[in-house]
């Protein structure tokens, strides 16, 4: 079989390009997920209000285009989580979930970490809860879901 050449851009559009401005998140890690609208929604690890990353979502623009909103801006001071690192998930409800690399309440015995990672939850009402705090232990240090 021969290999199959590409054109060097693959794509028709870039949708958006992540800036360190304060407001915008950047370092995008994990895949992007579909709303039941057809948003997408994503995560950056570092950037967004608080330099500790972001949730995202892209909403497509009547006649073409799309405009993004931050969902919610991780905070290194609190308990909630920083630096989220994994892919989003949906559950029936809506409500997203997703692990954070740190922050959390729990104490990381050996690293110069403030918590050990969080799972969050996003409800549609756009409020973050804190679901569970990952508490010390060095297997589960820095949560990194697919």
């Amino acid at each position: 079989m021969e290999p199959v050449s590409y054109a060097p851009n693959l794509w028709d559009s870039t949708l958006h390009s992540f800036n360190v401005n304060g407001k915008d998140g950047y370092e995008p890690y994990g895949e992007l997920i579909l709303d039941t609208s057809g948003n997408l929604h994503g995560t950056t690890f570092s950037g967004g209000a608080n330099a500790s990353g972001t949730v995202f979502e892209f909403v497509r623009k009547p006649g073409g285009g799309w405009s993004e909103e931050i969902l919610l801006n991780f905070n290194y001071r609190s308990t909630g989580g920083e630096q989220p690192y994994g892919g989003l998930v949906f559950d029936a409800s809506g409500n997203l979930y997703a692990t954070t690399f740190d922050g959390g309440m729990g104490t990381c015995s050996g690293f110069n970490v403030s918590g050990c990672g969080t799972v969050f939850e996003l409800s549609p009402a756009l409020h973050a809860t804190l679901a569970q705090a990952v508490t010390q232990d060095c297997q589960s240090v820095d949560p990194a879901a697919a």
